[in-house]
């Protein structure tokens, strides 16, 4: 087993590394079958908005700015890049999904994509929350690969007639310097367990039997991706592999493929949600944006200076400022994961 990994989940269920395969919504309903009694294995979202006959009917907004990575958001400020994290999202969607008040929900997507896993579960969440409220998409100037990815549940697509759409595609791969060792005369001495411990290395390309395995688990991925899109676009396998591999689209010619359905903005879009959450047009509701942004000075100073992309990150920005036009060359998402199959148009 251990030369044969790494394993997709359903490799690791044939080979007795897991017992069962289920969504993050079926655990609690699973643990409870065993122990044979409720379980939240979620805690409740903070600060949850209860029901008051008071208040004023919502539509919430929840933005998905930057390249899609596993965890939290977080934000670079030397480099100028902003990162929207699957566990950050996934708390915003269960938030106004929890919030009597919300009535419909507006995904508002601005990304080229990001991590794989990440965005399938984003995905995941969309769709869990599309049974439940309205959840309608606005997208922006981007919405390719992940960014896709995670908008493809949505109740309604809405997206400009120039909005970079689509790219329907995975890849993975890593920087080989082996080469740029050698010449600079640097030896290089690795000690391993198992033939593929060292596949990610940076300091050796794969051998022609990694690379046999990283396709079959590119393939397993894009299988997701498509089965994703076409189970959300009401679409066969075959219509969505036709308009995916890698393809990017405008929007005008991605409401031709059926990858959205109308044209216009993010205030379209909410003014299509009060309707879908069966509320007047002319009716005064709420927007409440999430993820929810630090209000008090302080928070929002030390959001500009980095403090949410964590200490030891911040610790980086002045070793980083040197080389940070190179870097910002380089897909965000691949800087912070280099080894995580991306959903991302580069």
């Amino acid at each position: 087993l251990r030369d044969r990994g790494p394993f997709t989940a359903a490799e690791a269920q044939k080979n007795g590394l897991v017992d069962e395969l289920a969504g993050g919504e079926d655990v609690e309903d699973l643990i409870g079958l065993r122990l044979g009694r409720r379980v939240d294995a979620v805690p409740p979202p903070d600060n949850p908005r209860r029901d008051r006959a008071w208040s004023r009917p919502a539509v919430a907004v929840i933005f998905a700015d930057g390249d899609i990575i596993d965890g939290k958001s977080r934000t670079i400020p030397i480099l100028d890049r902003r990162f929207v994290g699957h566990e950050t999202l996934i708390r915003a969607l269960e938030q106004a999904r929890g919030d009597g008040r919300v009535r419909a929900i507006v995904l508002r997507i601005d990304s080229p994509g990001g991590s794989a896993l990440a965005s399938d579960l984003i995905a995941r969440e969309v769709a869990r929350t599309a049974r439940v409220k309205p959840v309608l998409c606005s997208l922006g100037d981007t919405a390719a690969s992940g960014g896709y990815f995670m908008a493809a549940p949505c109740t309604l697509i809405f997206a400009e007639p120039s909005t970079i759409t689509g790219s329907i595609g995975i890849f993975t791969g890593k920087f080989d310097v082996s080469g740029l060792a050698e010449r600079l005369g640097v030896g290089i001495s690795t000690l391993r367990r198992g033939p593929h411990a060292d596949m990610e290395s940076l300091f050796r390309p794969y051998t022609d039997e990694e690379r046999a395995l990283i396709l079959e688990k590119l393939r397993y991925y894009y299988d997701r991706f498509v089965a994703t899109v076409a189970t959300g676009r009401k679409m066969t396998m075959a219509e969505v592999d036709a308009v995916g591999r890698g393809h990017v689209w405008t929007g005008a010619q991605a409401k031709e493929h059926k990858l959205i359905d109308r044209f216009g903005g993010l205030m379209d879009a909410v003014r299509e949600a009060k309707k879908q959450g069966g509320l007047d047009e002319n009716e005064e509701i709420e927007l409440i944006q999430l993820p929810e942004q630090p209000t008090s000075l302080l928070g929002q100073l030390g959001a500009l200076i980095g403090l949410r992309a964590g200490a030891e990150e911040t610790g980086l920005i002045d070793l980083l400022r040197p080389i940070a036009p190179l870097l910002r060359m380089l897909p965000g998402s691949l800087l912070l994961a280099p080894s995580t199959p991306q959903a991302l148009m580069y």
